[in-house]
């Protein structure tokens, strides 16, 4: 398991409602968020040095956001705080495990 804090800055953030032609430019320029990430590796072949990685989690803004009746900007820019589910898988090759043991000398 592993806690991330990560500080998001954009340039730019432009939100696109679905199924609209329409965006609407967002006034966040920076967003922290709290993460927390799940990790499984199963490693194959005799010394396991190919190795596929899933994860899981969750990303979490850290900041309060009005949830109340707000102009249509603010609501957009509320949308972009809500918590995201995350999920990856990779491919983990491990060349360190490629040098042979040398037999331990009694």
């Amino acid at each position: 398991m592993v806690y991330r804090l990560a500080d998001i800055q954009f340039d730019q953030l432009v939100y696109s409602p679905a199924y609209s032609t329409q965006s609407v430019n967002l006034a966040n320029r920076d967003m922290t968020r709290h993460e927390v990430l799940l990790f499984q590796r199963f490693g194959f072949g005799e010394q396991q040095r190919w190795q596929i990685q899933l994860t899981g989690g969750l990303s979490v803004d850290g900041q309060a956001r009005n949830t109340g009746t707000v102009p249509d900007n603010t609501y957009q820019e509320n949308r972009t705080g809500r918590p995201v589910l995350l999920a990856s898988a990779g491919v983990v090759f491990k060349p360190t495990l490629l040098r042979k043991k040398q037999p331990v000398q009694p």
